[in-house]
């Protein structure tokens, strides 16, 4: 796998190869606005007296781990078996409210009270992994889980993990089938990673643990879906969030059109990339704007990875 892939643009780079655009903001939402807007030769200097991480928070790492988030509709077993609830049911009513301010979505589990967090940044970065290292990421199913190895990103490493309560289907057994609808919402992750850009160990005295899906997690289970197109147990429901084309654009935009500038201790201006709280908070914005669904979308077939191709395509 080509580590360069995952690179962005340094802020030297985005000057000499891309043209400066015009575009006037005085916001955070404007900037979402023509960040969205721009042409992918141009870029955008953002200076340090536009705030990109909301007031109430003291900076970018305190976002990501005090910040509201949207929870998918969740019920217990035996009435989520018998609705058939899937997370796009959640995409019309709880998704549909963003406000520019959450850090993801996610939901509680009833097994364990667990929040399991997605950021809308992980769920493309995942989609980005798994179209780059398909053939380099292994994915080996026990039982009702799955153990796999993805390769790191930006070192020669690879991280090992768990998926665990999978949402196999049954193609020949319909009453053992529905307990997909239940078993999503118990769905868990581990991974050597540890990734904690969006935990950490600020301690913010929280009322649930919470566990946060890292890249890695997130290609491994749709690598794994590609698996088992062809077998009993395929899985047709997936909680992570496909990238749209409009998402895709937006993020290889943030990371690679925008120049951000802050002051240091020393009140000497720096130039930098946006940092991953801040591409939430932009990408949060875009779905309060544009809409959720035009951004992303829960994919309900076993298609796996050619479906998301059609999005973004094929590396």
């Amino acid at each position: 796998m080509e580590k360069s892939l995952f690179k962005p643009l340094t802020p030297a780079q985005i000057k000499n190869e891309k043209k400066k655009s015009n575009a006037v903001f005085q916001s955070r939402q404007e900037l979402a606005k023509v960040i969205y807007q721009m042409k992918p030769w141009e870029y955008v200097v953002v200076p340090s007296d536009i705030r990109i991480i909301p007031e109430e928070y003291r900076w970018s790492e305190n976002f990501k781990k005090k910040a509201d988030y949207k929870k998918l509709i969740t019920v217990p077993r035996e009435e989520a078996m018998e609705r058939r609830l899937r997370p796009q049911d959640s995409v019309e009513t709880k998704l549909s409210s963003y406000d520019g301010k959450e850090r993801g979505y996610g939901w509680v589990g009833n097994r364990n009270n667990t929040l399991r967090l997605v950021p809308l940044v992980v769920a493309y970065d995942g989609i980005e992994l798994l179209l780059n290292a398909k053939d380099e990421i292994k994915v080996d199913r026990y039982a009702s889980n799955a153990r796999f190895s993805v390769p790191a990103r930006k070192t020669d490493k690879n991280y090992e993990g768990d998926l665990l309560t999978i949402p196999f289907g049954d193609v020949k057994d319909y009453e053992r089938a529905k307990t997909k609808y239940a078993d999503w919402i118990d769905l868990d992750w581990r991974c050597s990673c540890e990734d904690n850009s969006f935990m950490g160990n600020l301690n913010t005295n929280r009322v649930i643990p919470e566990t946060r899906a890292c890249a890695h997690s997130v290609a491994a289970y749709k690598k794994l879906k590609q698996q088992q197109v062809s077998k009993r147990n395929p899985v047709s429901i997936d909680p992570f969030a496909f990238p749209k084309k409009a998402a895709h654009e937006l993020v290889q935009k943030m990371r690679n059109n925008v120049i951000r500038v802050y002051q240091n201790g020393n009140d000497a201006e720096t130039k930098r990339n946006l940092l991953i709280g801040e591409q939430e908070v932009l990408l949060s914005i875009a779905a309060s704007e544009l809409g959720f669904k035009n951004l992303y979308f829960f994919d309900n077939s076993t298609r796996g990875i050619s479906y998301c191709e059609v999005y973004i395509g094929p590396k």
